[in-house]
């Protein structure tokens, strides 16, 4: 069934999202109707009509679709049901080979069109290129300043109207919502991308420059649910793109860009929006002789750091934590100062782990490995107090070690990574596995390699490879960690079942203890679910949702969800 040309791009790739998040909940599906719940910040109902092989009609009672447009909630549905032979296992998505069918179909769908349009003759090709692009304003305007460039009033017209598109497209009530915050965010942030560059390329600088403050100020005087950080995303951009036209301005431009800075006024913009206006103002626009006394202040900070080895960090609104040596080499540029004044610099001020790893990563870049591994040997002694530190300093150990050939290290410093710093996945472990698997000490080591990373999720796949099911249910028990137990419910089941099963009866139990809305209810439902995969679970399920539906008569809500998922 072709259903993906219903909906807008972005919409569809969100709707992907949902799909792969696990978010689509099918309650029923029909030769006529598909019903389903899809969950975000709240729990919308999504109903798709089917005649004949083909969408009729779709509703979803989320905010979006309430005036008849198609939404990401429709597009996760129709993902789910008709995904291209999705595998589901162990309660998480395996997606690689679902996205590899897509980027086939993709070339499929684009080698058929060109063998369309090559029957089509020329003069009817010309026309329906033709009518596209008058009906699609976005993708003229984008054609027009790629091959067509004028900067007139028009053009600068036809920008601000897809600003207020973007802001229309999202905004409910003056004001938008959770569920459409990122979205709307992630739709400014791509205006900024492509149209700004486009600018600035031409040279349309001014011009981008007030486009970019346009967006600017709506991000930061709209009403906006932004629990994601979605406008702080945007601000950055906005920020980076004033630095890139004020660095190519000529001084003319400089002067009116300096103006628009300066005359700012306090108490327009949400304060810390404003921190962006004051931070640019400050350090961007800064002169000469300001520069040089920001930076005698940065060195009486970081001479009183002595023979620590950090030098401490200021905080910026543009880029969050800056080392303090990384804040006066940024000076240095600023002033002019050649490289070998900079370099010089390093050198003298070795201790501080900020500079070192300066040094590392330059020496990383120009391939010359032997001086890295230097550094970074040195840095594991001086820096072993950060945990943070040392972990960066052994993965990129083991990395150069790889590509140098040096196997005898590479292993050892795969031990040392292993037995010493967190793992957020079982990688390393594997590695290891591959020299260290078949030696008398391995079992020893493991459990060492367990004992270091208990606390961490990659401990999991480590006894997945291990094979050590027993000892992993111990812990997930310990824990009480179902979330572990999902994603690895497929394998658990095979070799634990009895304590799988148990394990979510229990939950399910202490989950409805303390639930008193749908979306709780529904929480406790899924690990009745879960426990279903056997005649022995499934029994022992409905023994548990038979007694809920005594104990808890009058929640209506929750002998609904039981009775939508088949108890």
């Amino acid at each position: 069934m072709e259903w993906k040309s219903l909906f807008r791009s972005r919409i569809l790739e969100r709707g992907y999202d949902y799909y792969l998040d696990g978010k689509v909940d099918i309650k029923s599906v029909g030769r006529e109707e598909i019903k389903a719940d899809v969950f975000g910040t709240d729990a919308y109902n999504v109903v798709i009509d089917i005649d004949n092989d083909r969408i009729f009609d779709m509703k979803c009672n989320c905010p979006y679709a309430l005036d008849g447009k198609y939404c990401k909630h429709m597009a996760a549905v129709l993902y789910e049901r008709f995904g291209d032979d999705i595998d589901k296992t162990g309660g998480a998505f395996d997606n690689v080979d679902h996205l590899d069918k897509l980027m086939r179909d993709k070339e499929l769908r684009y080698e058929e069109t060109e063998r369309l349009l090559q029957k089509i003759p020329n003069s009817e090709r010309h026309k329906i290129l033709v009518d596209y692009i008058a009906n699609n304003s976005e993708l003229r305007n984008t054609l027009k300043m790629q091959y067509d460039f004028v900067m007139d009033a028009r053009q600068l017209l036809q920008l601000r109207q897809e600003i207020d598109r973007i802001v229309d497209e999202h905004y409910y009530d003056g004001f938008i919502d959770y569920s459409h915050a990122w979205d709307f965010c992630c739709a400014l942030d791509r205006f900024l991308d492509t149209r700004m560059k486009l600018l600035i390329e031409k040279g349309a600088l001014l011009s981008a420059f007030e486009l970019t403050n346009s967006v600017f100020k709506i991000i930061a005087t709209i009403d906006i649910d932004d629990y994601d950080g979605g406008t702080a995303m945007v601000a950055g951009k906005c920020y980076s793109i004033w630095k890139e036209i004020y660095r190519n301005a000529k001084e003319d431009e400089k002067e009116t860009i300096k103006e628009w800075f300066h005359s700012y006024k306090e108490g327009y913009y949400i304060d810390w929006y404003e921190e962006y206006l004051y931070e640019f103002r400050n350090i961007e626009l800064a002169s000469q002789e300001d520069i040089k006394e920001l930076m005698m202040e940065l060195d009486k900070k970081i001479d009183s750091r002595g023979n620590s080895n950090d030098c401490g960090e200021i905080f910026t609104i543009s880029e969050g934590r800056v080392s303090l040596i990384d804040r006066r080499i940024e000076f240095m540029h600023k002033l002019g100062m050649s490289q070998q004044d900079i370099d010089e610099y390093c050198d003298n001020h070795m201790q501080f782990c900020a500079v070192r790893v300066k040094k590392i990563e330059s020496a990383i870049q120009d391939k010359d490995y032997d001086k890295a591994i230097e550094l970074l040997v040195k840095s594991k002694k001086l820096d072993v107090e950060e945990e943070s530190l040392i972990s960066y300093y052994s993965e990129s150990l083991i990395e150069l070690y790889r590509i140098t050939g040096r196997k005898d290290e590479y292993i050892a410093e795969l031990r040392f990574n292993l037995l010493n710093c967190h793992q957020s996945d079982e990688r390393l472990f594997v590695e290891l596995k591959k020299y260290l698997g078949q030696e008398e000490e391995w079992e020893g080591i493991v459990d060492r390699i367990i004992n270091n990373n208990k606390y961490g999720y990659a401990v999991y796949d480590i006894f997945v490879e291990e094979e050590r099911y027993e000892q992993m249910m111990d812990m997930i028990e310990r824990s009480d960690n179902v979330y572990a137990l999902d994603e690895r419910k497929r394998i658990m089941s095979k070799e634990v079942p009895e304590r799988v099963i148990n394990f979510y009866a229990d939950y399910a139990k202490k989950s409805m203890c303390q639930a008193s809305y749908r979306k709780a209810y529904r929480n406790a439902i899924r690990c009745l679910e879960n426990m279903s995969f056997s005649p022995t679970g499934k029994a022992r399920a409905q023994e548990i949702a038979d007694g809920w539906k005594v104990e808890y008569r009058r929640r209506r809500a929750l002998l609904d969800e039981l009775k939508k998922a088949g108890f």
